[in-house]
């Protein structure tokens, strides 16, 4: 699997994460920690069929802290040791 069209044709799910920088907020040195799952759809309709999975981390911005390239989770179909992480 290289790209998100073929990532999506056999049913992969994404998650992101991220594990650096400040959360703005009442307390100062609050590590951010956002988790969440992305759309496999928005993404095919946003970046295309052909964008390379390599790149997708580098393209995407974490909302609470602003920290740039996160920490991406690919969950294929046949259980958690088909699981693929990049950064």
């Amino acid at each position: 699997m290289s790209t998100l069209g073929d990532a999506w044709t056999h049913g992969w799910a994404v998650s992101v994460f991220c594990d650096g920088g400040i959360e703005p907020g009442p307390r100062k040195h609050r590590h951010c920690e956002f988790k969440h799952d992305l759309d496999m759809l928005t993404l095919l309709a946003t970046r295309g069929r052909s964008f390379p999975l390599c790149d997708l981390p580098s393209r995407l911005r974490c909302p609470r802290c602003g920290l740039l390239g996160l920490r991406m989770f690919y969950y294929v179909p046949g259980g958690r040791d088909e699981k693929k992480a990049y950064r």
